[in-house]
Protein backbone atom coordinates (compact mmCIF):
# COMPACT_ATOMS: atom_id res chain seq x y z
CA UNK A 1 0.00 0.00 0.00
CA UNK A 2 1.11 3.57 0.25
CA UNK A 3 1.44 6.23 2.94
CA UNK A 4 -0.52 8.76 4.91
CA UNK A 5 -0.07 12.41 4.06
CA UNK A 6 -1.64 15.66 5.15
CA UNK A 7 -3.98 16.56 2.27
CA UNK A 8 -4.10 20.24 1.61
CA UNK A 9 -6.39 22.12 -0.70
CA UNK A 10 -6.64 20.26 -3.98
CA UNK A 11 -4.40 17.44 -2.74
CA UNK A 12 -5.12 13.80 -3.42
CA UNK A 13 -6.86 11.80 -0.66
CA UNK A 14 -4.47 10.16 1.84
CA UNK A 15 -3.20 6.66 1.21
CA UNK A 16 -2.71 3.95 3.87
CA UNK A 17 0.84 3.54 5.22
CA UNK A 18 3.14 0.79 3.94
CA UNK A 19 2.94 -2.61 5.66
CA UNK A 20 5.33 -3.48 8.45
CA UNK A 21 8.48 -5.37 7.39
CA UNK A 22 8.59 -9.08 8.31
CA UNK A 23 10.69 -10.34 11.23
CA UNK A 24 14.42 -10.69 10.66
CA UNK A 25 15.26 -13.60 8.41
CA UNK A 26 11.75 -13.98 6.98
CA UNK A 27 10.28 -13.03 3.61
CA UNK A 28 12.02 -12.18 0.38
CA UNK A 29 14.09 -9.41 1.99
CA UNK A 30 15.09 -11.46 5.07
CA UNK A 31 14.41 -8.59 7.43
CA UNK A 32 16.22 -5.87 5.43
CA UNK A 33 14.34 -2.57 6.00
CA UNK A 34 12.62 -1.29 2.84
CA UNK A 35 14.64 1.94 2.91
CA UNK A 36 17.85 -0.13 2.79
CA UNK A 37 16.85 -2.06 -0.33
CA UNK A 38 19.20 -1.46 -3.24
CA UNK A 39 19.67 -2.50 -6.85
CA UNK A 40 21.95 -5.27 -5.65
CA UNK A 41 19.22 -6.42 -3.26
CA UNK A 42 16.71 -6.47 -6.12
CA UNK A 43 18.94 -8.78 -8.16
CA UNK A 44 19.63 -10.98 -5.13
CA UNK A 45 15.92 -11.21 -4.31
CA UNK A 46 15.12 -12.09 -7.92
CA UNK A 47 17.35 -15.17 -7.77
CA UNK A 48 16.23 -16.01 -4.22
CA UNK A 49 12.62 -16.22 -5.42
CA UNK A 50 13.63 -18.86 -7.98
CA UNK A 51 14.13 -21.32 -5.12
CA UNK A 52 10.44 -21.15 -4.13
CA UNK A 53 8.38 -23.85 -5.90
CA UNK A 54 5.05 -22.16 -5.08
CA UNK A 55 6.28 -19.19 -7.10
CA UNK A 56 8.24 -20.62 -10.02
CA UNK A 57 6.34 -23.83 -10.82
CA UNK A 58 3.09 -22.10 -11.92
CA UNK A 59 4.99 -19.44 -13.89
CA UNK A 60 7.18 -22.04 -15.61
CA UNK A 61 4.15 -24.22 -16.33
CA UNK A 62 2.27 -21.36 -17.97
CA UNK A 63 5.31 -20.34 -20.03
CA UNK A 64 5.91 -23.89 -21.20
CA UNK A 65 2.26 -24.37 -22.22
CA UNK A 66 2.27 -21.10 -24.18
CA UNK A 67 5.49 -21.99 -25.98
CA UNK A 68 4.38 -25.55 -26.70
CA UNK A 69 1.03 -24.47 -28.14
CA UNK A 70 2.74 -21.81 -30.26
CA UNK A 71 5.24 -24.29 -31.68
CA UNK A 72 2.54 -26.88 -32.36
CA UNK A 73 0.26 -24.38 -34.12
CA UNK A 74 2.81 -22.31 -36.01
CA UNK A 75 5.56 -24.85 -36.65
CA UNK A 76 3.93 -26.87 -39.45
CA UNK A 77 2.47 -23.75 -41.09
CA UNK A 78 5.80 -21.92 -41.14
CA UNK A 79 7.58 -25.01 -42.48
CA UNK A 80 5.01 -25.20 -45.25
CA UNK A 81 5.68 -21.59 -46.23
CA UNK A 82 9.43 -22.14 -46.17
CA UNK A 83 9.09 -25.21 -48.37
CA UNK A 84 7.46 -23.22 -51.17
CA UNK A 85 9.71 -22.96 -54.20
CA UNK A 86 11.31 -19.61 -54.95
CA UNK A 87 8.79 -17.25 -56.50
CA UNK A 88 5.77 -19.44 -55.68
CA UNK A 89 2.86 -17.68 -54.04
CA UNK A 90 0.97 -19.21 -51.11
CA UNK A 91 -2.67 -20.03 -51.68
CA UNK A 92 -5.59 -18.37 -49.90
CA UNK A 93 -5.97 -21.49 -47.76
CA UNK A 94 -2.31 -21.28 -46.75
CA UNK A 95 -2.69 -17.63 -45.73
CA UNK A 96 -5.91 -18.32 -43.80
CA UNK A 97 -4.23 -21.22 -42.01
CA UNK A 98 -1.30 -19.01 -41.03
CA UNK A 99 -3.55 -16.18 -39.83
CA UNK A 100 -5.67 -18.61 -37.83
CA UNK A 101 -2.63 -20.13 -36.16
CA UNK A 102 -1.25 -16.68 -35.40
CA UNK A 103 -4.57 -15.55 -33.92
CA UNK A 104 -4.93 -18.57 -31.64
CA UNK A 105 -1.29 -18.35 -30.55
CA UNK A 106 -1.61 -14.65 -29.79
CA UNK A 107 -4.79 -15.18 -27.77
CA UNK A 108 -3.24 -17.98 -25.72
CA UNK A 109 -0.09 -15.91 -25.16
CA UNK A 110 -2.09 -12.90 -23.97
CA UNK A 111 -4.27 -14.90 -21.58
CA UNK A 112 -1.34 -16.91 -20.27
CA UNK A 113 0.79 -13.80 -19.86
CA UNK A 114 -1.93 -12.08 -17.85
CA UNK A 115 -2.41 -15.11 -15.59
CA UNK A 116 1.34 -15.40 -14.98
CA UNK A 117 1.65 -11.67 -14.25
CA UNK A 118 -1.23 -11.66 -11.76
CA UNK A 119 0.03 -14.77 -9.96
CA UNK A 120 3.64 -13.56 -9.93
CA UNK A 121 2.92 -10.07 -8.59
CA UNK A 122 0.47 -11.27 -5.94
CA UNK A 123 2.89 -13.92 -4.69
CA UNK A 124 5.75 -11.43 -4.65
CA UNK A 125 3.95 -8.74 -2.63
CA UNK A 126 2.82 -11.35 -0.11
CA UNK A 127 6.30 -12.84 0.19
CA UNK A 128 7.81 -9.38 0.69
CA UNK A 129 5.95 -8.75 3.96
CA UNK A 130 5.89 -12.17 5.59
CA UNK A 131 6.63 -15.87 5.29
CA UNK A 132 6.55 -17.26 1.77
CA UNK A 133 2.96 -18.07 0.79
CA UNK A 134 2.05 -21.54 -0.37
CA UNK A 135 0.43 -22.25 -3.71
CA UNK A 136 -3.03 -22.49 -2.09
CA UNK A 137 -2.55 -19.29 -0.11
CA UNK A 138 -1.45 -17.44 -3.24
CA UNK A 139 -4.47 -18.71 -5.17
CA UNK A 140 -6.72 -17.44 -2.37
CA UNK A 141 -5.18 -13.98 -2.67
CA UNK A 142 -5.35 -14.10 -6.46
CA UNK A 143 -9.05 -14.94 -6.22
CA UNK A 144 -9.64 -11.71 -4.29
CA UNK A 145 -7.32 -9.44 -6.22
CA UNK A 146 -7.14 -10.60 -9.83
CA UNK A 147 -9.79 -8.15 -11.04
CA UNK A 148 -7.96 -5.23 -9.44
CA UNK A 149 -4.61 -6.17 -10.96
CA UNK A 150 -6.16 -6.75 -14.38
CA UNK A 151 -8.13 -3.52 -14.24
CA UNK A 152 -5.09 -1.53 -13.12
CA UNK A 153 -2.96 -3.00 -15.91
CA UNK A 154 -5.61 -2.27 -18.54
CA UNK A 155 -6.01 1.30 -17.28
CA UNK A 156 -2.26 1.96 -17.39
CA UNK A 157 -2.08 0.38 -20.84
CA UNK A 158 -4.92 2.56 -22.11
CA UNK A 159 -3.32 5.73 -20.74
CA UNK A 160 0.01 4.82 -22.30
CA UNK A 161 -1.52 4.03 -25.70
CA UNK A 162 -3.52 7.27 -25.74
CA UNK A 163 -0.41 9.27 -24.83
CA UNK A 164 1.61 7.47 -27.51
CA UNK A 165 -1.00 8.02 -30.24
CA UNK A 166 -1.37 11.67 -29.29
CA UNK A 167 2.40 12.11 -29.46
CA UNK A 168 2.61 10.46 -32.89
CA UNK A 169 -0.13 12.74 -34.22
CA UNK A 170 1.62 15.85 -32.88
CA UNK A 171 4.97 14.80 -34.37
CA UNK A 172 3.34 13.99 -37.72
CA UNK A 173 1.69 17.41 -37.89
CA UNK A 174 4.81 19.32 -36.86
CA UNK A 175 6.96 17.19 -39.17
CA UNK A 176 4.98 18.50 -42.12
CA UNK A 177 5.97 22.03 -41.15
CA UNK A 178 9.60 21.40 -40.25
CA UNK A 179 11.59 18.18 -40.05
CA UNK A 180 13.92 19.67 -37.45
CA UNK A 181 11.04 20.80 -35.26
CA UNK A 182 9.33 17.45 -35.64
CA UNK A 183 12.51 15.61 -34.61
CA UNK A 184 13.05 17.84 -31.58
CA UNK A 185 9.46 17.42 -30.43
CA UNK A 186 9.70 13.64 -30.98
CA UNK A 187 12.73 13.42 -28.70
CA UNK A 188 10.96 15.49 -26.06
CA UNK A 189 7.83 13.35 -26.27
CA UNK A 190 9.85 10.15 -25.91
CA UNK A 191 11.37 11.50 -22.71
CA UNK A 192 7.91 12.55 -21.50
CA UNK A 193 6.49 9.09 -22.29
CA UNK A 194 9.27 7.37 -20.34
CA UNK A 195 8.58 9.71 -17.41
CA UNK A 196 4.84 8.93 -17.61
CA UNK A 197 5.44 5.17 -17.67
CA UNK A 198 7.70 5.50 -14.62
CA UNK A 199 5.03 7.46 -12.73
CA UNK A 200 2.44 4.76 -13.48
CA UNK A 201 4.83 1.84 -12.94
CA UNK A 202 3.63 0.99 -9.43
CA UNK A 203 -0.09 0.85 -10.28
CA UNK A 204 -0.31 -2.91 -10.81
CA UNK A 205 1.91 -3.57 -7.79
CA UNK A 206 -0.39 -1.53 -5.55
CA UNK A 207 -3.39 -3.42 -6.96
CA UNK A 208 -1.63 -6.72 -6.23
CA UNK A 209 -1.08 -5.39 -2.69
CA UNK A 210 -4.82 -4.98 -2.20
CA UNK A 211 -5.80 -1.49 -3.40
CA UNK A 212 -8.58 -0.79 -5.88
CA UNK A 213 -7.93 0.32 -9.45
CA UNK A 214 -8.38 4.06 -8.97
CA UNK A 215 -6.57 4.03 -5.62
CA UNK A 216 -3.67 2.13 -7.22
CA UNK A 217 -3.35 4.67 -10.02
CA UNK A 218 -3.50 7.55 -7.55
CA UNK A 219 -1.06 5.82 -5.23
CA UNK A 220 1.45 5.16 -8.00
CA UNK A 221 1.41 8.84 -8.93
CA UNK A 222 2.04 9.77 -5.31
CA UNK A 223 4.79 7.35 -4.34
CA UNK A 224 6.79 7.72 -7.57
CA UNK A 225 7.16 11.47 -7.18
CA UNK A 226 10.86 12.10 -6.77
CA UNK A 227 11.74 8.49 -7.58
CA UNK A 228 11.55 8.47 -11.38
CA UNK A 229 15.30 8.21 -11.90
CA UNK A 230 15.53 5.26 -9.53
CA UNK A 231 12.69 3.48 -11.29
CA UNK A 232 14.20 4.03 -14.74
CA UNK A 233 17.71 3.17 -13.60
CA UNK A 234 16.83 0.01 -11.72
CA UNK A 235 14.49 -1.39 -14.39
CA UNK A 236 17.05 -0.71 -17.12
CA UNK A 237 19.90 -2.28 -15.13
CA UNK A 238 18.23 -5.48 -13.98
CA UNK A 239 16.20 -5.70 -17.18
CA UNK A 240 19.39 -5.71 -19.24
CA UNK A 241 20.98 -8.29 -16.95
CA UNK A 242 17.95 -10.58 -17.09
CA UNK A 243 17.72 -10.18 -20.87
CA UNK A 244 21.33 -11.34 -21.27
CA UNK A 245 20.73 -14.30 -18.96
CA UNK A 246 17.51 -15.18 -20.75
CA UNK A 247 19.21 -14.95 -24.13
CA UNK A 248 21.94 -17.32 -23.03
CA UNK A 249 19.38 -19.71 -21.52
CA UNK A 250 17.32 -19.53 -24.70
CA UNK A 251 20.30 -20.52 -26.83
CA UNK A 252 20.95 -23.58 -24.67
CA UNK A 253 17.38 -24.60 -23.88
CA UNK A 254 15.91 -23.60 -27.24
CA UNK A 255 17.15 -26.88 -28.67
CA UNK A 256 14.61 -28.75 -26.55
CA UNK A 257 11.36 -28.90 -28.57
CA UNK A 258 8.22 -27.38 -27.04
CA UNK A 259 9.72 -26.99 -23.56
CA UNK A 260 13.11 -25.28 -23.79
CA UNK A 261 12.12 -21.79 -24.86
CA UNK A 262 9.21 -21.84 -22.41
CA UNK A 263 11.60 -22.53 -19.53
CA UNK A 264 13.79 -19.62 -20.61
CA UNK A 265 10.78 -17.31 -20.78
CA UNK A 266 9.50 -18.42 -17.37
CA UNK A 267 12.97 -17.87 -15.93
CA UNK A 268 12.94 -14.26 -17.13
CA UNK A 269 9.42 -13.61 -15.85
CA UNK A 270 10.20 -14.98 -12.39
CA UNK A 271 13.34 -12.85 -12.13
CA UNK A 272 11.46 -9.72 -13.17
CA UNK A 273 8.77 -10.19 -10.49
CA UNK A 274 11.36 -10.71 -7.75
CA UNK A 275 13.29 -7.59 -8.72
CA UNK A 276 10.12 -5.62 -9.39
CA UNK A 277 8.67 -6.13 -5.92
CA UNK A 278 11.97 -4.95 -4.42
CA UNK A 279 11.76 -1.73 -6.42
CA UNK A 280 8.11 -1.40 -5.40
CA UNK A 281 8.79 -1.68 -1.66
CA UNK A 282 11.81 0.64 -1.93
CA UNK A 283 9.76 3.28 -3.77
CA UNK A 284 6.93 2.90 -1.30
CA UNK A 285 9.24 3.34 1.68
CA UNK A 286 11.00 6.36 0.17
CA UNK A 287 7.68 8.12 -0.29
CA UNK A 288 6.47 7.55 3.28
CA UNK A 289 7.02 10.49 5.67
CA UNK A 290 9.57 9.61 8.41
CA UNK A 291 6.98 10.38 11.10
CA UNK A 292 4.60 7.74 9.80
CA UNK A 293 5.16 4.29 11.27
CA UNK A 294 4.36 1.31 9.04
CA UNK A 295 1.17 -0.58 9.81
CA UNK A 296 -0.16 -3.92 8.71
CA UNK A 297 -2.59 -4.10 5.76
CA UNK A 298 -6.35 -4.13 6.48
CA UNK A 299 -7.49 -7.30 8.20
CA UNK A 300 -10.07 -7.98 5.52
CA UNK A 301 -7.41 -8.48 2.84
CA UNK A 302 -4.15 -9.16 4.64
CA UNK A 303 -1.30 -10.61 2.55
CA UNK A 304 -0.15 -14.04 3.66
CA UNK A 305 2.42 -13.63 6.40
Amino acid sequence: MSFTQDPGAGALPPMPPPPSPPPAGQGLFRGVPPMSLSLGTAIEVAFRALAKPAFVVPIFAISIVINAVTEILLGPTLEQFQSLSSGARPSIDDINQLLGALGVSLAISLVGGVVAAIYGTVWAVAASVGPFPTFGETLALVGRRWARVLGASLLVGAITVVALVAGVVVVAILGQLSAAVGFGVAVGLIVALVWLVARLYMTSWLAADGLGVSASLRGSWQITEGGVLRIIGWTFAYGLLFALISGAAGIVLGRIPYVGQGIATGFTLALSYGAGVTLFRRTQASAAPPSVAPIAPPVGDTPIG
